[in-house]
Parts: structure tokens; C-alpha cells; sequence
């Protein structure tokens, strides 16, 4: 079944609209679906419905709720994923396959090792990222459309992780503590972990000034195995681990 995303004004006791033009197309020329068919709906809250089809046209379709639930796909913790700016093209793939996995929100960071640039037209791609998350919380039936926000600063990130209960930093350059040993010990504390932030750095990895800030602030860095990664693959890698420590 087909999984829609649709404002909470759209949404009312007995029926729902969907008038998104791209999804509203979606239905009627790639589906092809007709009254009487049933759609998966989620207010990209809290609630997920399944609606029978009433009445559609070109701009508008209409589906009358049939079931109503909470959102149970969604983890327990909120993960954000502070990405390095990597070279051109590869947000795209760092995107989907951490929407798939369970990221709550990705922030691009310029580091001082940042080949790509966002820069003026940042817009424009912030746009079609924020798509590309959407096409991959509705392949996966995620209960969010996790949010591509605007980009940063290394400074303005350290600024902003301290609002979170956990901070993942994998570092090349870290032997001793493994991603495993110290989700174990942060785990085990008395501490609740309801935000964790895990921070990536770009093509050719953190610049010795950036560990030192980080490291400043009593962030350890971590592990993630005997080999090193590419910036597309450490953050899906890290939020697999994190997860399967801390969620499953």
C-alpha cells in the first residue's frame, strides 16, 4: 500500500485531502488508482490512517479514514546526522539511505576539509534534498519526512550539539574506543537519551584544529572499525550501530 504525507489541516475526523500536486499526479497517472482504493496517510506527526478513496480528480483526492494509529516506525531517539559538505552528488545518497535507516534530521556542515559548496543556491538543493528525503520516508513508511536544514558552520555546530544527551564522533584517528564499547557505558548510565547527534566529517575527514575543539569540550571520539570510510558510508554506518545498541 501507498504511503502519503498530508498537512494535519488537511486532515479531519471522518475524511482527509490529499492536494499536493506531485502526489495528486502520482495517484492518478502512475498508480492509477480509482475509488475504492485504499491509500496509507501520515500527518508527519504523530498519526498514520488508512484512507478509502471517495472522489479524485487533477488536483484534488479525497479518502474517507477507515483506521487510525499512533506512528510506530519512528525510533525512540532522535538522531541527528551533522554531515561534513562532501563533494558534489553525494548528499543524495547520504541522504536517502540515512532517511531509510531512521535519521530524525541532517544539517550540511562547512568544515575546514569541505570540498563541495552549498553556497548561494543552497536553496534550490536545500528544495530538492528535502525531496529526496521525502520519496525515501515514503519508501521505507517512515511516520516523519526528516528534515534537510540549512547549512552551517563548524562553529555553529559545536554551538548547537550541546543541546544533546549523546554525541557520536567518529574519528580515523581513534585505536582504542570502539562506537560499541562506548554506546555500552553511555547506555548503562543514568543519563536518558532522547537526542543523539553524530557527526561526520567530509572527504579527506576532520582537520587536527576541529578534533581539538571537539575534543575541548569532553567529546570523545570513537571507532567504527579497522577500516576507514568513506563520508557517505560512516554516518549510515554509525546510525546503524547506534541503533542496534540503543533502540533494538
Amino acid at each position: 500500500m501507498n504511503r502519503f504525507f498530508v498537512s494535519s489541516k488537511n486532515i479531519g475526523d471522518k475524511c482527509l485531502i490529499i492536494d499536493k500536486k506531485d502526489d495528486v499526479n502520482h495517484i492518478n497517472k502512475v498508480l492509477r488508482l480509482k475509488v475504492g482504493d485504499d491509500i496509507e496517510v501520515a500527518d508527519g506527526m504523530k498519526w498514520e490512517y488508512i484512507a478509502e478513496i471517495i472522489s479524485l480528480n487533477k488536483d484534488i483526492v479525497e479518502g474517507k479514514i477507515v483506521d487510525k494509529n499512533a506512528c510506530a516506525k519512528e525510533p525512540d531517539i532522535d538522531f541527528t546526522l551533522f554531515q561534513g559538505i562532501p563533494k558534489k552528488g553525494k548528499m543524495d545518497l547520504i541522504i536517502q539511505k540515512n532517511v531509510e535507516i531512521g535519521i530524525k534530521g541532517i544539517v550540511p556542515v562547512k568544515m575546514d576539509r569541505s570540498i563541495g559548496k552549498l553556497g548561494e543556491k543552497y536553496d534550490k538543493k536545500r528544495a530538492r534534498y528535502n525531496g529526496i528525503s521525502e520519496s525515501a520516508a515514503k519508501q521505507c513508511k517512515r511516520g516523519i519526512i526528516p528534515e534537510i536544514s540549512l547549512e552551517m558552520t563548524f562553529d555553529e555546530m559545536m554551538n548547537r550539539i550541546t543541546d544533546f544527551d549523546l554525541i557520536i564522533f567518529p574519528y580515523e584517528g581513534e585505536e582504542n574506543l570502539t562506537i560499541k564499547k562506548y554506546l555500552q557505558n553511555e547506555n548503562s548510565s543514568d543519563k536518558k537519551i532522547e537526542k543523539a547527534a553524530i557527526m561526520i566529517g567530509p572527504e579527506g575527514g576532520f582537520s587536527k584544529n576541529e578534533v581539538r575543539k571537539i575534543e575541548e569540550c569532553g567529546i570523545r571520539p570513537v571507532s567504527l572499525g579497522k577500516t576507514i570510510l568513506r563520508t557517505e558510508t560512516a554516518g549510515m554506518v554509525a546510525l546503524s550501530m547506534a541503533m542496534y545498541e540503543l533502540e533494538m
